[in-house]
């Protein structure tokens, strides 16, 4: 935004980390949203590949979604920490119900395992500075923008 509040040092830039932010975070709500209100089919997915505990691991994962999801969309202090969450979270989920799948030639689980890649990367660019990816800005001579707030 020219002249606006983000502009200064950060050039700019700093709006699109707001956008990324929704937009990845929009994906987690959703889902952790829809896990918990159909928690027995989430739980009879959980169970369907052979882990333990699916009822207790399908809260887990829908309450970890939600919560971790709005974390990232307000740009808490908690956002970076559940953007890392997220990507454990989602590398292990890929690799439990995906990736088995993706070696065996089904084409359904080679873009499920290819999108929660894509969805790491978004993950990636929410835990430290775009410029440097730095923890703080001033590590990098940015100026605190909307994302390090």
């Amino acid at each position: 935004m020219m002249g606006g509040k983000y502009e200064g040092k950060c050039g700019g830039h700093c709006w699109r980390n707001v956008v990324i932010r929704v937009l990845v975070a929009a994906l987690f709500i959703y889902a952790g949203y829809g896990k918990l209100t159909g928690i027995e089919g989430t739980a009879g997915y959980v169970a369907s590949v052979g882990l333990p505990y699916p009822v207790f691991l399908a809260w887990a994962a829908g309450l970890l979604e939600l919560i971790a999801g709005v974390l990232i969309v307000f740009g808490s202090w908690g956002r970076r920490y559940a953007a890392w969450a997220l990507v454990l979270f989602t590398i292990v989920a890929t690799y439990i119900f995906h990736v088995k799948g993706w070696l065996a030639g089904d084409m359904t689980q080679s873009v499920a395992t290819l999108k929660n890649l894509a969805i790491v990367g978004g993950l990636l660019a929410l835990t430290g500075c775009p410029r440097c990816d730095s923890s703080d800005c001033e590590k990098c001579g940015v100026e605190k923008c909307e994302m390090h707030k």
